[in-house]
């Protein structure tokens, strides 16, 4: 499969050829994340951004992949690398006017915030992110916004608020059906409530969380 994708990616970069890159971008991430394949995606985001001109019609494809190359790095520990990649792309998008960049910008700084090392600048970043998801009625977003301002929260100190930010995100998750996101709201929600010494709350959310892990096969 990996093989199949990286030629496609391989014709659509020598054809120049944006329009299949972008409708491929996203789901090369999706992959990536899911199958660990943080290296040799790597390496296609990398090759893009250099073979690709920085004009006016490209600038949103080279935001998103520097986006998505941001998170390879930190997933392979370039940390550094990473926040410098997420640091352009956030700009960029910054500077562009459309409901599209809109939406890309709280992606990335969803992301960005992973690779910051201050959690108060963490928080900054989680809460731009989920401001702007709200603006654009993306529900998904919203979802993975609160649950990482909760765990943004707990390195804070502030077990009540990273409690109430993962219990808001299960509530979300639930109401809208997003199912992984309520396996992620009810594992971290269960981590807070252990740590509040509430054990059996805390086993039921982390069973609950556990069943709907193993339902989706993760």
């Amino acid at each position: 499969e990996s093989e199949n994708i990286t030629a496609a990616w391989g014709y659509a970069l020598a054809a120049a050829d944006r329009d299949s890159l972008a409708s491929m971008l996203d789901g090369l991430l999706w992959l990536t994340e899911y199958r660990g394949w943080f290296r040799s995606s790597e390496r296609l985001f990398a090759a893009a951004l250099a073979a690709l001109p920085d004009d006016p019609p490209g600038r949103l494809l080279r935001a998103r992949t520097l986006t998505a190359r941001g998170h390879c790095l930190l997933r392979l520990g370039r940390r550094e690398d990473a926040r410098a990649a997420h640091t352009e792309a956030v700009h960029a998008l910054d500077m562009a006017d459309s409901p599209e960049a809109l939406e890309r910008l709280a992606f990335a700084l969803l992301l960005m915030g992973t690779a910051v090392d201050d959690p108060s600048e963490q928080m900054r970043v989680f809460a731009r992110s989920h401001a702007l998801y709200q603006t654009a009625n993306d529900d998904w977003g919203v979802g993975a916004a609160l649950n990482n301002l909760g765990e943004c929260a707990e390195l804070l100190g502030d077990v009540a608020a990273a409690r109430d930010y993962h219990r808001a995100s299960l509530n979300h998750c639930l109401r809208i059906d997003d199912q992984p996101g309520v396996a992620f709201a009810r594992a971290n929600l269960g981590g807070i409530l252990r740590l509040e010494g509430r054990l059996d709350e805390a086993e039921a959310e982390l069973r609950a969380g556990l069943e709907v892990a193993h339902a989706l096969g993760f």
